[in-house]
């Protein structure tokens, strides 16, 4: 009898010192995170995507993923690189398909199958971005759809009766038509 109790708190005392680590290490990649909001705020857009990355790589399932991953896509598509940004917006689409930010990641999509002549695709991300907001327009002119990145870029998805306007820091990014 003794044995056991003593084979028990062994096992109580190494799965305290678990806990502890993992609270330890969970707390350690938040703060990469927040090391890579504020190397974006500052302007070293290198260094927060390696930190964006960085958390992603470490914490896959945080609720922060879902802002680290929109933002690796956003950092390479403004940095030139259209073909890792497709990589990291569809990821992010296949994984958030309920996120506000799903229609800007489109948006991006949508800007790189126009530019790639890809007219299917294009067309098939504009359906996509078309209907993702059911539209209800009793009262106002159009329904607002708003988020802001890691990156400190503020989007906004104004859906009328017969278009759609995306703007990325108060500037018309896209306009979809129907």
């Amino acid at each position: 009898m003794e044995m056991r109790i003593k084979v028990k708190t062994i096992i109580v005392f190494f799965l305290c010192i678990a806990l502890t680590f993992s609270a330890v290490f969970a707390q350690a990649s938040r703060s990469v995170y927040f090391r890579g909001i504020r190397a974006a705020k500052s302007g070293k857009n290198d260094f927060a995507f390696m930190y964006f990355r960085d958390f992603l790589q470490s914490e896959p399932n945080s609720p922060l993923t879902e802002n680290a991953l929109f933002a690796l896509g956003e950092y390479c598509f403004l940095a030139g690189n259209s073909s890792q940004a497709a990589q990291f917006f569809n990821r992010f689409i296949t994984r958030y398909p309920k996120s506000k930010a799903k229609i800007f990641a489109c948006s991006y999509l949508l800007d790189i199958a126009r530019k790639s002549n890809k007219e299917q695709l294009a067309k098939r991300i504009e359906r996509e971005i078309i209907t993702f907001y059911q539209l209800s327009l009793v009262f106002s002119k159009y329904k607002r759809l708003t988020y802001n990145s890691a990156f400190d870029k503020k989007y906004k998805a104004l859906y009328y009766m017969n278009k759609v306007e995306i703007y990325i820091d108060d500037e018309l990014f896209t306009e979809i038509v129907y």
